[in-house]
């Protein structure tokens, strides 16, 4: 049986994995989750574990499964994401709950419209 030790560890090195992957700072995350970062900086070093509240918190925010945070070795779904869309992605994580919701709205109707989508012209074409 592992001890919690173990698990802490195998924790704080997915979450590193994860926060890598995803751009991250631990800074940033702390401030958009709201959680200390003392906490959050104890949980990457596997001095403490989180509690499922929180491991589920992080899996919401970095859209992974609790086994790619909770598991020795994980199975990563990963899908291939170009540097833009993880810019996209860090900006969009910024913005408040209100702020989201314009975002998404506002991509919607760019999407409508033939002139921003990849269908009618190519993306060096836009203008």
């Amino acid at each position: 049986m592992m001890t919690s030790e173990e698990y802490a560890k195998i924790v704080a090195k997915n979450l590193r994995r994860v926060f890598y992957e995803s751009g991250q700072s631990q800074a940033d995350v702390s401030r958009i989750l709201k959680i200390p970062q003392a906490t959050l900086s104890s949980w990457m070093t596997g001095k403490r574990c989180p509690r499922m509240k929180y491991i589920d918190m992080l899996c919401d925010y970095f859209n992974v499964s609790r086994s790619e945070i909770m598991e020795e070795n994980p199975t990563v779904h990963k899908e291939l994401v170009s540097n833009e869309e993880r810019d996209l992605l860090k900006l969009f994580r910024s913005l408040t709950t209100e702020g989201r919701a314009a975002a998404l709205e506002r991509i919607d109707e760019m999407a409508q419209m033939s002139k921003w989508t990849e269908q009618k012209s190519t993306r060096s074409g836009v203008g």
